[in-house]
């Protein structure tokens, strides 16, 4: 949507940053490389709430660390301004998206024994 309304709507030519390229299309492979990355962070997920103490905490700084570096790489590729500001921007709701459902699905699959109700 972000692809969409940047490009259509307020006529800005995107910088591409790296991502799949699976079809001819560059908002369908936009959607399809932030998919992939969140099906990664699910993946994230899972394994540090088997393997760490306070998986939300890590898996907050990590998601948090890897949208801040997808919201900078724009800014290293050729384009405009605009189109770095737009990608930035797109990258940012994405990152934000993935970290708030994770985020929520964590605090729900993760439970401590000694201070739940469900012991």
């Amino acid at each position: 949507v972000g692809v969409l309304i940047c490009r259509d709507v307020l006529d800005v030519k995107l910088v591409e940053p790296p991502m799949l390229s699976l079809t001819n299309s560059f908002p369908v492979n936009y959607a399809l490389t932030a998919a992939v990355l969140a099906l990664a962070a699910t993946a994230l997920a899972h394994l540090l709430s088997l393997t760490t103490p306070r998986p939300r905490v890590f898996f907050g700084w990590i998601v948090g660390l890897v949208t801040v570096a997808t919201m900078v790489l724009p800014f290293a590729l050729e384009g405009s301004m605009k189109g770095k500001v737009c990608a930035a921007l797109i990258n940012m709701v994405i990152g934000l998206c993935i970290a708030s459902l994770l985020s929520a699905v964590l605090s729900r699959t993760v439970v401590d024994a000694e201070r739940s109700w469900q012991s």
